[in-house]
């Protein structure tokens, strides 16, 4: 009796396995612009865009001309491929890449940093985008009808997801700030918790409601900062007819956070616990218009752990570092260091293949005693032709406007109060699918 039941649990998955049905996609997406910015270190080869257009420009900044990457859409290269089973179980995976297209070079942000220890020589800013070959995602999952779906592996935080579906922008790098920054635009905080190593992420739908979970493994012993740290996230959205609805919300734990502070050249990593969360929503008012809103406020405070963290910690994703460049704890008389944003926006598809896309954004560092408070608002507007599925062309106008006591606390040298960024771009979105 029992051989007949193995027999027929083995020829029941051999015929699961046998009818199933797959694919595999090879894509690229390669995006270049022109672009001009008021105020502005020179370009990097390695960081994930061209200019930086979130963080308060310094001294001695002006105009510049560029060719730029990733102004519409982060460039990248990926592979991912999945299989449905006659029995409703499906397995999937995915490896993705980021790169700088104006030099060719594999992004690299953390590396953009660590050049600038000492001297801010190019633009720069910490990212989970920090030289992996598959710096945006590297997972293997399962999934089935009854259960939700399970990713195990570098995943993407359900807040970065968030972004790309209810930013009025969808991300832009050069042109929205949460596109451009995982801080307030993924990260819930800490921008290299915008993908996480060492994790798992579970997610399901019932009805109109999706929710998930997700976290990271620590290793505090490491002395790698990426391996440092836990992480935990969770989701829930709601989806209905023209409405959609996403909040997610997070708590970590001795997570390294790569920086530097303007003028002072005081590039470090510090170690913070952190809390955050992120409402965004859109109603469709009609099939060619759309509404966008969304809300995020999150906090820095010192570490759990007590850890040595000067001594512990000597390598950034696989880069060394030293000299001016050491890792610290979050240090308690700074007190908290909250950051609130808020946006909204709107698209407007004109004709099948011409379409607008503004958005409004307004950043409020709280700051502390560390590092003190400023307001960055920023508008934006982007329109997009279509010459095909593959092609299109776009141009960009971001304004921004700076306040706030940081502004003035380096007298008497003189900080921009605003920016402006202008271009024109193309975007080349290829793929090829394989059956199987």
């Amino acid at each position: 009796m029992k051989k007949s039941v193995l027999a027929l649990a083995l020829m029941s998955a051999t015929a699961g396995v046998a009818q199933a049905d797959g694919s595999l996609e090879l894509y690229v997406i390669l995006d270049d612009s022109i672009a001009h910015i008021e105020h502005s270190l020179p370009t990097s080869d390695v960081h994930t865009f061209g200019f930086n257009s979130y963080n308060v420009p310094g001294q001695d900044q002006g105009s510049r001309w560029a060719v730029v990457s990733g102004a519409e859409q982060m460039s990248r290269y990926g592979l991912q491929g999945n299989e449905t089973f006659s029995n409703g179980f499906s397995a999937f995976a995915k490896l993705e890449g980021a790169i700088n297209t104006a030099s060719g070079e594999i992004a690299n942000n953390g590396r953009s940093v660590l050049n600038n220890a000492n001297d801010l020589t190019t633009i720069s800013s910490a990212s989970s985008i920090n030289g992996q070959a598959f710096s945006r995602a590297q997972y293997v999952g399962v999934g089935a009808p009854l259960f939700g779906s399970i990713e195990l592996g570098r995943t993407i935080a359900f807040s970065t997801e968030q972004i790309s579906e209810f930013d009025p922008l969808h991300a832009s790098g050069l042109y929205s700030p949460i596109g451009y920054s995982g801080t307030i635009g993924g990260g819930l905080g800490i921008t290299e918790n915008g993908r996480l190593d060492n994790s798992v992420r579970y997610e399901d739908k019932i009805g109109d409601v999706s929710f998930g979970v997700q976290y990271k493994f620590g290793q505090t012993d490491s002395s790698e900062a990426a391996d440092v740290g836990t992480a935990l996230e969770g989701m829930v959205g709601y989806r209905r007819g023209p409405l959609s609805l996403e909040l997610a919300g997070s708590e970590t734990r001795n997570t390294p956070a790569l920086s530097y502070k303007l003028f002072t050249n005081d590039v470090g990593l510090r170690v913070s616990d952190s809390s955050g969360f992120m409402l965004g929503g859109k109603y469709d008012l009609t099939s060619s218009a759309g509404l966008y809103a969304g809300v995020e406020h999150t906090d820095q405070t010192v570490p759990s752990s007590s850890n040595n963290w000067s001594t512990q910690i000597t390598s950034y994703y696989n880069m060394p570092i030293a000299g001016l460049v050491t890792a610290k704890a979050f240090d308690p008389s700074w007190g908290a260091a909250p950051i609130t944003v808020f946006w909204v926006g709107a698209d407007y598809q004109f004709t099948p293949a011409f379409s607008v896309n503004v958005g409004y954004y307004n950043v409020n560092n709280g700051g502390n005693n560390h590092n003190d408070q400023y307001t960055i608002q920023q508008f934006a507007i982007l329109p997009d032709y279509k010459f095909s599925q593959h092609f299109d062309v776009y141009a960009g106008l971001m304004i921004a406007h700076y306040s706030g006591p940081y502004l003035t606390q380096f007298l008497p040298i003189t900080i921009a109060s605003g920016n402006v960024l202008y271009g024109i771009g193309v975007r080349a979105r290829l793929s090829k699918a394989f059956p199987f």
